[in-house]
């Protein structure tokens, strides 16, 4: 236990070293190392590349090879800015945060807003979401913002990027405690903010949908709290309009989701994201094994 506890510690005192160096850095440096690091991965190192290839060549059958290798490029181009975007966090401040992460106003949210009753955002890993975890609040006041993210195996480590995402107002719960969250605020009028893009590790509870010409199997907790509670739904995209600089779109998935088709939800989210990432496709973690899990009938 001794041993455990002085790695958490050697590994954190690691972590807060790195980003308090780099937090501080301006934008323009960041940049530029951005696109250093980009080509480290892709070009040096290969991080997974294969990944990356087979799943824009799947996705998007219709392009060109050198089409397919420009989306490539540009995947890697986001995944490191939004590493250093990330880092860089601790040294925002709000006027900052406001400048260059910008909320298209959108009279469905704001209707559901003004009527002061929870609500569910779902939203993906599109663009900056990290950056979205320090403007959230101020995107769903006056309701509370609450967010679940999956714990760090390091505690230390945890807590303090808790801390940091947690900044402006956002209250993060551990994706374990889903409903227990959603029991414990019944009564506050809150925004519950859920990733839903990730790729579920349980068959038996995955809900199958046709996507980017795949199928593809989703998480269920979207589907499953929406229903229960029936709390309208929304979905955030934060768009990159230029590099470091972001347009939080919003749009109505629902208004009464208990009334749905079972499945209905999902189907409208996954509608809706692959919209983006077609419209967009440099801007989506291409990098993740999205599919690695497949239909009973290709297992």
């Amino acid at each position: 236990m001794h041993k455990i506890k002085i790695k958490y510690y050697i590994s954190y005192w690691f972590y807060s070293f790195f980003v308090k160096v780099f937090s501080t850095l301006p934008f323009w440096m960041i940049y530029k190392l951005s696109n250093w690091i980009s080509v480290l991965l892709r070009v040096v190192f290969h991080y997974r590349r294969n990944v990356v290839y087979t799943n824009l060549s799947l996705s998007f059958p219709e392009k060109s090879e050198e089409e397919i290798h420009e989306i490539e490029r540009l995947t890697y181009q986001n995944l490191t800015d939004i590493l250093l975007e990330t880092i860089k966090m601790p040294s925002m401040l709000p006027d900052e945060l406001s400048k260059r992460f910008h909320f298209v106003p959108d009279k469905d949210l704001e209707e559901a807003l003004n009527q002061k009753r929870s609500i569910i955002v779902t939203s993906a890993h599109f663009g900056n979401w990290e950056w979205g975890a320090l403007a959230a609040p101020s995107i769903v006041a006056p309701l509370q913002a609450i967010g679940f993210y999956k714990p760090l195996s390091n505690p230390l480590i945890d807590q303090k990027e808790r801390s940091n995402r947690g900044r402006f107002g956002l209250s993060l719960k551990s994706m374990f405690n889903t409903t227990k969250t959603f029991n414990l605020n019944r009564k506050h009028p809150s925004a519950f903010f859920l990733i839903a893009d990730q790729s579920p590790s349980d068959r038996k509870t995955a809900i199958w949908t046709d996507f980017l010409h795949q199928p593809t199997p989703w998480l269920h907790g979207l589907e499953g709290h929406s229903r229960f509670y029936n709390y309208p739904v929304f979905l955030l995209i934060a768009v990159r309009v230029s590099r470091g600089f972001y347009e939080i779109k919003t749009q109505k998935l629902a208004d009464d989701p208990a009334s749905l088709p079972q499945h209905e939800l999902t189907r409208r989210y996954s509608s809706a994201l692959e919209f983006y990432i077609k419209k967009y496709p440099g801007q989506w973690l291409w990098s993740h094994r999205r599919w690695k899990m497949k239909p009973i009938r290709e297992a």
